[in-house]
């Protein structure tokens, strides 16, 4: 059960995200699909579509982080 809230935590809940955000080479995206048929029980995968070089990419991570912030903080997350 969540610690406090009376309630059981789904295997959903327990599972970790990951963004992937790629700078437009097939293969990175390939190798992610790979590691998450491996371990698609305990990690939830995502792909961004947005294809950018490395600074366009970290500023994208940076404002998604901040995104997912603002919505735990609004009990959305």
């Amino acid at each position: 059960m969540a610690a406090g809230t009376g309630r059981r935590v789904s295997a959903a809940e327990l599972r970790r995200e990951l963004l992937d955000l790629v700078d437009g080479l097939r293969t990175e995206e390939m190798y992610l699909v790979d590691w998450h048929r491996r371990y698609r029980d305990h990690v939830s995968v995502t792909i961004d579509p947005y294809r950018a070089g490395p600074l366009q990419l970290v500023e994208r991570a940076v404002e998604a982080q901040r995104a997912e912030g603002y919505d735990a903080r609004r009990g959305r997350g």
